[in-house]
């Protein structure tokens, strides 16, 4: 599922992603018409596991219209979407359906309430720890692992699950369902990638390749300041703060 970030640099730039990608990529919620570079995009894809079809459909917020650079594309309505393409899939006979997206918790929260269908609702955007072990609290939890919801019409229950962000932790969660598409058994929790857990030696290979060069440039001054520089992500990302506006000077005057 695509984020909002990955229209940063516009479709122009996203555009080699999607066209090269050997894996699909969904949203459901996207008019790709007027950027035909973004046509491999689909809505959805079915996964055929023991026989059994599964359905996954992709959705993005309508956030990233104002910030990033999307071109033409336009966003709609998730939960709208969500459903069109819910029906379309068990019109195929599809009978477990996860929604993959990039919204938020609280929008995940609303698409697993109201979108009749859904199973399984795997999230992210807003960094949220989810918690299945109420030992762990150091990145307060915004809720349990899964969260349990029930839908409006039916009552079934729909379980959401995300697994913060800067890939600290890998999502793990296990369902079983039965013959009619119904979960029946569930376990699993996030894991935090630690030292115990083996890094990639290529990955550390070409991180060891940079590391002396970066750590070199890092650790040297450039200047100093007698007041204390914001940059913390809260301030900066949503307001004006004095880091950003001494880098822009710092732009400017160069």
């Amino acid at each position: 599922a695509l984020g909002n970030h990955e229209f940063d640099d516009g479709p122009a730039g996203l555009a080699p992603f999607v066209q090269h990608a050997d894996f699909p990529i969904v949203a459901s919620n996207l008019d790709t018409t007027s950027e035909p570079d973004l046509s491999p995009i689909r809505k959805s894809i079915i996964l055929t596991i023991a026989g059994n079809k599964i359905g996954i459909i992709g959705y993005v917020t309508p956030d990233t219209a104002a910030t990033a650079d999307a071109g033409g594309v336009i966003f709609h309505d998730e939960i709208n979407c969500l459903r069109s393409e819910v029906k379309r899939l068990q019109g195929e006979g599809v009978k477990i359906l996860i929604a993959l997206g990039h919204s938020g918790y609280p929008v995940d929260l609303k698409i697993a309430k109201e979108v009749e269908g859904l199973d399984l609702v795997v999230g992210g955007h807003t960094h949220s720890f989810l918690n299945a072990n109420d030992k762990i609290d150091i990145e307060s939890p915004k809720g349990p692992y899964p969260t349990i919801v029930h839908q409006v019409a039916s009552g079934r229950k729909v379980y959401v699950v995300q697994a913060y962000a800067y890939t600290k932790y890998l999502g793990h969660f296990r369902v079983d369902f039965d013959a009619a598409g119904e979960v029946i058994k569930f376990d699993g929790a996030p894991i935090l990638i630690d030292s115990r857990i083996k890094g990639a030696d290529d990955v550390l290979e070409e991180l060891g390749r940079w590391r002396e060069r970066i750590d070199q440039v890092l650790g040297q001054p450039v200047g100093y300041s007698r007041v204390n520089l914001d940059g913390d992500f809260g301030s900066c990302r949503r307001g004006e703060c004095n880091l950003g506006n001494l880098i822009v000077d710092a732009m400017i005057d160069h």
